[in-house]
């Protein structure tokens, strides 16, 4: 049951929303044009443009202080000394998405395909979990697919319907789904969002202990907070090309942990925190887009 003080918030919420709805309503002509319509009108013989650029996200691997020991297997050592190797590693990037200025509109159209998004998101409030965005954007990664730790990078690119402002980067890993996609070889992830097999030695051990991490728990990155709470706005229009840098650790996902004195649980949580946390995140605008606009969709 709700107390009576979630009712009110509950209430305020709604009304805020429906206020601001009817604001926003108001002083919208439906039959006004802006001297930049005009221009685009007469200038494309009376038809509307093909709006919006692309975003590419290049998904990289950092492999400093890692040793290979075979075409997927590594090894490292943490910053407190352990020795680790790896025998498998898998992670699900479920998406990457560029996030909205929270007060800036569409530069042109999309504001009212987006419009029910935002109204549902105020009245409810935030989702629950680590790093999701409240509003989903059309910028976001259609499919969730698997990735090796350490392995090739991979490009997705996505072709915007809308000229938009953004102001930050989201990038989300979580548990895999029937629909995520799954290269030849790679581990199952179905119901995983990061698996790894290997082996620890303690500081001064000679003696090889397994591990296994298998998780479904969901975690996720905003740009912004890598910049101390600082939000970097970007245009995307016609024809530009925004390429996003994801660039994952590898050897520092096992620092600050004592294995011996952790569960599998907690060993799993802290591994992908620190591989999420320690993800840097760029942007790059530019002007040429990619050839295949829809890879990843």
């Amino acid at each position: 049951m709700l107390s009576y003080l979630q009712k009110l918030d509950v209430l305020k919420r709604i009304g805020l929303t429906f206020f601001y709805l009817g604001l926003i309503l108001g002083c919208s002509d439906p039959n006004s044009k802006s001297d930049s319509d005009a221009e685009i009108t007469s200038d494309n013989g009376g038809m509307t443009p093909i709006q919006g650029g692309q975003v590419s996200y290049t998904f990289s691997w950092t492999k400093d202080h890692v040793e290979w020991t075979d075409d997927d297997q590594w090894r490292t050592q943490s910053d407190l000394d352990y020795q680790i190797e790896v025998t498998a590693g898998y992670i699900v990037t479920y998406t990457s998405s560029l996030v909205p200025c929270a007060e800036a509109d569409v530069i042109e159209g999309g504001f009212t395909d987006r419009l029910g998004d935002w109204i549902v998101a105020g009245v409810l409030g935030s989702k629950a979990w680590a790093g999701h965005g409240d509003v989903a954007d059309q910028s976001a990664i259609g499919l969730s697919f698997v990735e090796r730790i350490g392995g090739d990078d991979t490009i997705r690119t996505v072709q915007l319907a809308d000229n938009s402002i953004y102001c930050d980067v989201h990038y989300l890993i979580a548990r895999g789904d029937p629909m995520t996609q799954t290269h030849v070889g790679d581990a199952p992830m179905d119901n995983r969002s990061l698996f790894i097999d290997g082996r620890y030695q303690r500081p001064g051990s000679r003696d090889a202990v397994p591990f296994t991490i298998d998780i479904a728990i969901a975690y996720g990155l905003l740009e912004s907070t890598q910049r101390g709470g600082l939000l970097n706005e970007t245009r995307v229009e016609d024809g530009s090309h925004l390429e996003v840098q994801l660039t994952r650790p590898m050897a520092k996902i096992f620092d600050g942990i004592q294995f011996e004195k952790v569960s599998a649980l907690s060993l799993g949580r802290r591994v992908l925190r620190n591989l999420v946390d320690k993800t840097v995140l760029s942007r790059t605008a530019g002007t040429t887009p990619r050839t295949n606009p829809e890879a990843g969709r």
